[in-house]
């Protein structure tokens, strides 16, 4: 008698089949004067977005880094109650806003102020938005670092190889900083930075 893998897995014989694959799925805030990774965030569910574990990273960040005052997202944090749960922690919001929205706060006032910096001085306000590269170029560099996939078995080690990755790439990205204050071609740039 001939039995499926079906067949066997709901009968419990086989563990259940996988659908997805085993992706770590990282979130992060990046600070863009140095370019350290501020706050960081990994799970391993699939069904869990983005945005849904942002109010644990602008914990972890504002925990860290008391005077954080300005957040730079993409679309994807393009909703009110992000906006709302930045500007109730004193955090400017810098969101590119989807194409259908309104100035209705619906609750966040904050959402009409994000809007309304746009309208008014469109070139300051995206003069601020821009400075996204720099976080972008902080994930080219973790993932350019670290090309292959995490080959951990256990999620809470899939999740903790994630984390030092950033760990990882913070470390250098300091000791590149520190050669330049050492370095006397350098000094009057850090100086003038400061």
């Amino acid at each position: 008698m001939h039995t499926s893998a079906g067949s066997e897995r709901e009968g419990g014989l086989l563990p259940p089949a996988q659908a997805h694959h085993d992706w770590v799925y990282n979130v992060a805030t990046v600070g863009l004067r140095y370019g350290l990774i501020a706050g960081w965030v990994s799970w391993a569910d699939h069904r869990v977005g983005e945005v849904s574990r942002f109010p644990e990273l602008v914990q972890q960040t504002r925990n860290l880094h008391p005077e954080w005052r300005r957040f730079v997202g993409d679309g994807g944090y393009s909703a009110r109650w992000v906006v709302g749960r930045l500007d109730r922690r004193g955090i400017g919001a810098w969101i590119l806003p989807r194409r259908n929205v309104n100035l209705k706060p619906l609750g966040e006032p904050a959402w009409t102020r994000l809007l309304l910096g746009l309208v008014k001085d469109p070139q300051a306000w995206l003069a601020v938005y821009f400075q996204r590269v720099r976080v972008e170029a902080t994930w080219w560099s973790v993932g350019a670092r670290n090309p292959g996939r995490i080959r951990k078995r256990l999620v809470p080690r899939r999740e903790t190889e994630a984390m030092l990755r950033a760990v990882v790439r913070n470390l250098r990205r300091l000791c590149f900083h520190r050669g330049l204050e050492r370095d006397s071609r350098f000094t009057a740039f850090t100086a003038m930075a400061s």
